[in-house]
């Protein structure tokens, strides 16, 4: 089992999954479509060729393992987050700019 590179503490990562198990008592499980930082990263026990972590915006209760660990999450559910810098971002639509096109049509009162 390896670790992906990106999976270091301090990352930023997204969550691509809608978690749908049951959380104990006092669980907070990841939001699809939420970001999250990683607080620490483990080899997963129960999925052998698998990591996973938990995150700093969810501070579980200890309830797994006779109360000695907190819930970890699979990271095959999370992407890490690419910050782009503010030229990439204009780069993107600078193409767009370029063609020379010109919006003309006016909007009625309607829009």
């Amino acid at each position: 089992m390896s670790i992906p590179s990106w999976a270091v503490r301090g990352a930023k990562v997204v969550c691509v999954y809608n978690h749908v198990e049951h959380p104990r008592p006092g669980e907070v499980f990841p939001a699809k479509g939420q970001i999250y930082t990683i607080r620490e990263v483990a080899p997963s026990e129960k999925f052998p060729d698998e990591a996973i972590a938990a995150f700093a915006e969810l501070e579980n209760p200890l309830l797994r393992k006779g109360g000695k660990a907190e819930a970890m999450f699979r990271l095959k559910y999370f992407r890490p987050l690419v910050p782009r810098s503010q030229e990439q971002d204009v780069a993107i639509f600078a193409p767009m700019l370029k063609t020379g096109h010109r919006v003309t049509e006016k909007l009625g009162e309607d829009a």
